[in-house]
């Protein structure tokens, strides 16, 4: 009994404390679980904080060495992950990685100090999230990152201001994979891949903005003997020393669809691109106002180094825009050589080279253009067309107009269903092709009710769809041309979300600025209280306003209506942009040192200007250019008026204009002062002056041409007079070295000078 009683009173203890121990366990994961759903993700025990206790450096080496290093712990379970909790600047290089890693920055920052590259990575996968990388530096390869063998992710996040003294000034990745989605890579710095240097491996870019770098050689993207996509992103504003402004690819496989590749500069070929042995397509993208100081404003295709890879490649561009892309020499969108080009549903205008081939020059065994629409170009020979060998370029449907230099110089191959305004190289069609203004994005010309070019293409060569995705045919036969013309409601009933867009003006007022309305003019999309720009846009101010700055620098096709209102103290800044602006009273400036001290009123680089009706006065610059100040643009001003404009230490007291065409018409020059040379006008090398119908009263210099002064370049002035202007030498006019001048109907009263009152000839130092 009494061993019973022993027994079941042990149980009864036993069971006893089970059951305190049970109800224990519960309340405490209970307990647990509650803290568990209040922490944050970062609080997670499978990763490691960066804190005050825990470096980054010591971070990489936990996860490295699979060791707690320091104060930071080795989570046992959940793959390497690293949170941010602090702005981080190095002090000391970080080691390389070797393992798999993600970093998330939670919107924090690293910055190499300038002195440190940030990550490298060896024959692992770094991925990067949300997180801000600035002043990386190496003394060799990739600024900020460094891949070899392995891959690195970049998404939501930034990298700034690196330098690599060798190549890949933010990434540098050699047998690897770089991905780059959502992101920012600007203002970095290399020899070759000034943003990212790709060597044997892959690269894709996605929704995401390439701006603003500089390479000291070639290419912002670099990639060679590698794979390479660019979807929904953006190239921009990157140099280049020698080629490739954008993008560098040779021996490669290259892809860009939905993009835009805008304002890039290359000091010798390939403004927007460099393609060498490589295979491309580009798709739906738009390529402007790229500059190659040589060759191939937008595209420079060809085999320009020793063979040690393939030997051929194929460049196809399809529903695409190439517009405002300039090169000094060859091909002012597209330089093509060696390799076989296939252009189609694209359309090329506003394109300029120095040379031949406005839009195309071709010495490539093989190209094909097939609707395509080239407007507006211009080229010494060529503005459209110029073919080195005639027996190489077919085109199909296609509609060339509107060139300088001649559509096409040189010969097709093929020739069918084509539309050739001027009637060179045998098309089916020529004459005025009646265009509508350009319009979409990427930009197109429609046609008008009544073009001829209607239901006139090649059946044998009609494309399923125009280049906005509109089925071909809409009528008996397709149209010539990139675009297919639909009644506008069935064109937004077929394909509603890629129908053409009439935007309307943005209005300047008290909620919109007009720097945020070029803004948003420029990126097509709304700033401030502006409403988005789309494609080619109106501004149109509500009324008076002082401005006291320079605008945003204008960088893509902008009309401004001025509607007799004024603006007081502004200088517009054009930058490989178009700008047209009417019916406005501009007074005063406002210089900046951005534009050099050049262009009270006006500073234009690689642009087009065109002003009707303006009423402009007391502009100053402190150097050249009292108004305007113009290199290698093109300008065209009627019914205007300019007075009391000052080039305070410099020349042309109304405009300094150096390279590029300038013509006046039904205008008026009055009381200017270019205090070196050209009172009221100074041309520069290479310029082409024409001057119709217009006044030059009372301009002054110290030196020579109290009116006008040219050197290098040509002057055409007819029905007009010149009266009481005033200079050292040439009263009206000077003319300098290897310059000409034709007159007809010009009237020459009360000019004043201490030698030769009208016109000075500086080569022969005598009167004419």
């Amino acid at each position: 009994m009494e061993l019973r009683y022993h027994a079941e009173k042990h149980c009864l203890y036993w069971e006893f404390i089970m059951f305190r121990t049970k109800t224990f366990r519960l309340a405490l994961f209970s307990l647990l679980l509650h803290s568990a759903l209040l922490a944050p993700p970062a609080a997670l025990a499978r990763d490691i904080r960066v804190d005050e206790e825990c470096s980054l450096h010591d971070a990489i080496t936990t996860y490295n060495t699979e060791t707690s290093t320091g104060g930071c712990r080795l989570p046992n379970w959940g793959n390497p992950r690293i949170y941010l909790k602090t702005d981080i600047t190095l002090t000391e290089p970080l080691p390389p990685i070797w393992t798999d890693l993600t970093i998330d920055g939670w919107g924090h920052q690293i910055s190499g100090d300038k002195l440190h590259q940030v990550f490298v990575v060896y024959n692992h996968n770094l991925s990067i999230n949300n997180l801000r990388i600035v002043d990386g530096y190496s003394e060799e390869h990739g600024g900020a990152i460094y891949v070899h063998g392995g891959g690195v992710k970049l998404s939501k996040s930034s990298i700034r201001g690196s330098v690599a003294v060798e190549n890949g000034g933010a990434i540098y990745a050699g047998y690897g994979s770089v991905t780059v989605t959502d992101s920012v890579i600007s203002s970095n710095v290399a020899v070759n891949g000034s943003a990212i240097y790709l060597d044997q491996g892959s690269l894709n870019v996605s929704e995401s903005a390439i701006s603003d770098n500089v390479a000291r050689r070639d290419g912002a993207i670099y990639v060679w003997r590698a794979q390479a996509t660019v979807v929904d992103s953006t190239i921009e504003g990157n140099i280049a020393n020698e080629d490739a402004g954008g993008i560098w690819a040779v021996d490669s496989y290259i892809e860009v669809r939905h993009s835009s590749i805008h304002s890039n500069r290359a000091l010798a070929r390939g403004g927007g691109l460099l393609l060498a042995r490589t295979d491309a397509t580009i798709v739906d993208t738009a390529i402007s106002s790229n500059l190659a100081g040589s060759d191939g404003g937008a595209i420079f295709w060809d085999r320009p180094f020793t063979d040690f890879g393939r030997l051929g490649g194929e460049l196809h561009i399809l529903d695409s825009a190439l517009s405002g892309n300039r090169a000094v020499k060859r091909g002012g969108a597209i330089f093509a050589n060696i390799h076989d080009l296939f252009v189609s549903n694209s359309t090329l205008y506003n394109n300029k080279a120095g040379g031949n081939g406005g839009a195309l020059y071709s010495e490539a065994r093989e190209a094909t253009f097939t609707h395509v629409t080239l407007a507006y170009n211009a080229a010494l020979n060529g503005g459209g067309i110029y073919s080195r060998k005639p027996d190489a370029i077919t085109l199909r449907n296609s509609l060339i107009a509107g060139s300088t230099g001649g559509d096409c110089v040189g010969g097709l191959a093929g020739n069918s269903g084509n539309w050739i305004a001027d009637g060179n190289c045998k098309p089916r069609y020529s004459g005025d092709p009646q265009l509508n203004p350009v319009a979409g994005k990427p930009a197109y010309f429609p046609l008008r009710r009544e073009s001829l070019a209607i239901n006139r293409a090649d059946p044998a060569y009609c494309l399923d769809s125009d280049q906005q995705g509109t089925p071909r045919p809409q009528g008996e036969d397709c149209d010539i041309g990139a675009f297919e013309a639909v009644d506008w409601i069935e064109r937004e009933y077929i394909n509603p979300l890629r129908a053409p867009v009439i935007s309307p003006d943005i209005i300047v007022d008290e909620t919109c600025s007009l720097a945020d309305a070029i803004t948003s003019a420029n990126r097509d999309e709304a700033i401030g209280g502006c409403t988005a720009g789309e494609g080619a846009d109106t501004i149109r101010l509500s009324g008076d306003f002082k401005i006291g700055d320079s605008t945003p620098d204008i960088t893509s096709e902008i009309v401004i209506e001025g509607d007799s209102h004024s603006l007081t103290n502004v200088q517009f800044v054009v930058k490989y942009g178009n700008l047209t602006v009417n019916n406005l009273t501009l007074t005063g400036g406002a210089t900046s040192y951005r534009t050099d001290f050049n262009g009270g009123a006006f500073y234009l680089r690689y642009a087009r200007l065109q002003l009707n009706n303006i009423t402009q006065s007391d502009s100053l610059a402190l150097d050249d250019g009292g108004a305007i100040y113009s290199y290698d643009s093109d300008i065209v001003i009627t019914d205007s008026s300019f007075s009391n404009n000052t080039a305070e230490e410099g020349r042309g007291g109304a405009i300094y204009f150096d390279e590029g065409s300038l013509t006046i018409s039904d205008s008026a020059f009055s009381h200017n002062s270019g205090v070196d040379a050209g009172g009221a006008i100074y041309g520069d090398v290479s310029s082409a002056i024409n001057i119709v119908g217009s006044v030059f009263n009372d301009n002054s210099t110290d030196g020579e041409g109290g009116a006008i002064f040219i050197t290098y370049s040509s002057l055409s002035l007819e029905d007009s007079s010149l009266q009481r202007n005033e200079a050292a030498k040439g009263g009206a006019i000077a003319v300098s070295y290897y310059s000409g001048l034709r007159s007809s109907g010009v009237a020459f009263l009360d000019n004043v000078a201490d030698e030769c009152p009208k016109i000075f000839d500086l080569m022969g130092d005598r009167c004419k």
